[in-house]
């Protein structure tokens, strides 16, 4: 996509608020004196019209020291942020560019997101193109230190065609993603489906790859929002890493069917973040 100067649109504020935490483990954030305010910062940077059409905008939460947040795959505990953009209009998708995240252990428990600050770029998509787009979203998020609390936004946005400036702190988080698997090396990308009688799915897939760094962690993401993923062990043997989850219907009742070509597999390191679409028949 080309993009073209226009000139800047306004800055939207973002409203927070407590939601519902889903681990009943937690305390409430407030009955620990902790508020929302005090943890995170949230902007909607508004970002530029493509030539194309989309807009490109971008979530800014700049977080107190300590904290962090989490990647769309969060790990063993934490919640991942969902956006709801219903309340929109004239807005057909809404794609979202992740920078590469880190991992942390806490409490002996493992997490993947970001400490500090996060900016996630959105590209908008109009349903009729050259008219404005009026972005209403709400969002949730978690937030963790020593205490995890649930942070609810509402992001709201007008974007007429055409307008905007390109923004360097948005064009540098769609720069930082997960580079392409195979300029790491990655020669081949073997799966294996086995359905069982509990109508789950045990999903094993192989790697020909150099190893990219260390504590190598691989995620498994079937491209379907109606299953989840229980992550299982993964183990390098010289340069085969093998890794193996278990697919489930998030409604534990509709049978559970992975599409090779959808199946997204991501490794995380602390030298590279590297993932690649599809598998394979082992």
């Amino acid at each position: 996509m080309t993009s073209r100067t226009h000139p800047p649109l306004r800055l939207v504020a973002l409203s927070l608020s407590f939601g519902a935490w889903l681990l009943a483990l937690v305390l409430p954030a407030w009955a620990q004196g902790v508020r929302p305010s005090e943890v995170v910062e949230a902007q909607l940077r508004p970002g530029w019209s493509m030539t194309d059409g989309t807009h490109v905008a971008a979530l800014h939460l700049r977080l107190a020291d300590g904290w962090m947040t989490y990647w769309r795959v969060p790990g063993d505990g934490g919640l991942a942020l969902r956006m709801d953009w219903s309340g929109s209009s004239n807005i057909s998708g809404v794609t979202k560019h992740w920078p590469s995240p880190r991992t942390f252990v806490r409490n002996g428990i493992t997490n993947i997101g970001y400490e500090d600050e996060l900016v996630l770029p959105i590209v908008l998509t109009p349903g009729t193109r050259g008219q404005p787009m009026h972005l209403r979203a709400d969002v949730t998020l978690g937030v963790c230190r020593d205490i995890c609390i649930p942070v609810d936004m509402q992001i709201k946005g007008d974007f007429a065609g055409g307008a905007g400036v390109p923004d360097p702190v948005i064009q540098g988080a769609m720069t930082a993603g997960p580079r392409p698997a195979r300029d790491m090396g990655l020669s081949a990308l073997r799966c294996t489906l086995e359905p069982d009688a509990k109508n789950r799915m045990r999903l094993r897939v192989e790697l020909e790859m150099p190893r990219i760094g260390s504590d190598e962690r691989v995620i498994l993401e079937p491209g379907n929002p109606a299953l989840r993923v229980r992550h299982g062990e993964n183990a390098r043997e010289g340069g085969l890493l093998r890794a193996e989850a278990l697919v489930l219907a998030r409604d534990r009742q509709h049978p559970v069917m992975v599409d090779r070509s959808s199946l997204r597999v991501t490794v995380l390191s602390d030298g590279a973040v590297v993932e690649h679409r599809g598998c394979d028949p082992a």
